[in-house]
């Protein structure tokens, strides 16, 4: 897998992500999870006006290869959050950031973990990973670029 970038180093702040979550595997087409997200809280995303999202991994269960995706936003007012939204706090600390077309995600956490962990001195935390989905991301655009964040001990 030669066409993937080596990671930029980045120390990132804790966040919030608030929004629906699942139970998922590596095999899951994770795409009708955000429009239903989309669909159903429409207007709380309307209302804090933002045109970032993530997709946060965390819960994972080595056993079974599943994990807990939550689809959401960062809350720019946490007493406004709806009820129905799942919650996600995700600490800060040092974080490998690759960035991928949308089409080769999949392929990115094969890589992630099959060869560059292994040709690197960093160990990946338990800490959440997350997918971030900048202003100028099209999702009908299999080349759109984002950044998945993987969290690494410093």
């Amino acid at each position: 897998m030669t066409n993937i970038d080596d990671p930029r180093m980045v120390q990132r702040d804790g966040f919030t992500v608030v929004g629906l979550s699942t139970r998922a595997t590596g095999e899951t087409d994770l795409g009708a999870h955000w429009s239903d997200f989309e669909n159903r809280h429409r207007s709380y995303t309307d209302r804090i006006g933002s045109d970032e999202a993530y997709g946060v991994l965390f819960d994972f269960d080595s056993g079974t290869g599943s994990f807990t995706y939550l689809v959401g936003v960062e809350p720019s007012n946490e007493t406004d959050v709806p009820s129905t939204l799942d919650r996600v706090e995700v600490p800060g600390g040092t974080y490998a950031v690759f960035t991928v077309p949308l089409d080769e995600v999949g392929t990115l956490m094969d890589y992630v973990y099959d060869e560059w962990f292994p040709s690197v001195t960093f160990e990946r935390t338990d800490d959440p990973e997350f997918e971030y989905y900048g202003p100028d991301f099209d999702p009908r655009d299999a080349e759109a670029t984002l950044d998945v964040y993987v969290p690494v001990d410093d």
